[in-house]
């Protein structure tokens, strides 16, 4: 991603999964950092689109984790 830097490969990298699974509960649970959301990849999208950026393994990445994500609509919340 260019328009938010995603600290999950360099944890990754330097303390391995295990670590970084617990490093990732620690910023999401204690200091309240949320995870990325569906309007973070609608905005990459969109500057990867107005950049012509065509790295399509990008793109199709980001579709990916996108429908991955628990979205609650309206019709739900009523």
């Amino acid at each position: 991603m260019t328009t938010k830097v995603s600290l999950k490969p360099a944890y990754t990298q330097e303390f391995g999964p295990d670590q970084t699974a617990q490093l990732s509960h620690f910023f999401h649970t204690t200091l309240s950092i949320p995870g990325v959301s569906w309007r973070d990849l609608a905005v990459e999208l969109g500057e990867m689109r107005d950049n012509e950026d065509d790295d399509l393994e990008c793109i199709l990445g980001l579709y990916r984790y996108l429908s991955g994500l628990k979205i609650i609509t309206i019709d739900e919340l009523r």
